[in-house]
């Protein structure tokens, strides 16, 4: 399964690891269509941190789309975007044929 996979790794130009994104498509697409996954890591914080911010989640007292972080892309990242793009459209070219 992981020979099929093609990463793709972009580090925020903060150069902050925790804002750095990792997309994984798969290439594989005997199985079905070709997907793109996208990883994030998350920020480190303590079981009890997050017992408590899980809780307050379950029970409403926090916003549901409060819980956002950014990457911001440097140019020089373009062309590879680009060709991460591309290949996940030609693989659902091939396999839509």
């Amino acid at each position: 399964m992981y020979n099929d996979l093609k990463f793709y790794h972009f580090d925020c130009e903060c150069i902050t690891p925790e804002h750095s994104i990792r997309f994984m498509l798969d290439t594989n697409i005997s199985y079905g269509k070709p997907e793109l996954y996208l990883e994030m890591q998350l920020n480190k914080l303590s079981f009890w941190n997050r017992l408590v911010t899980g809780i307050k989640y379950i029970l409403g007292s926090r916003k549901h789309n409060e819980f956002w972080e950014c990457t911001i892309i440097s140019p020089k990242d373009i062309p590879r975007f680009k060709e991460m793009f591309n290949d996940f459209e030609n693989l659902f070219i091939e396999y839509n044929r």
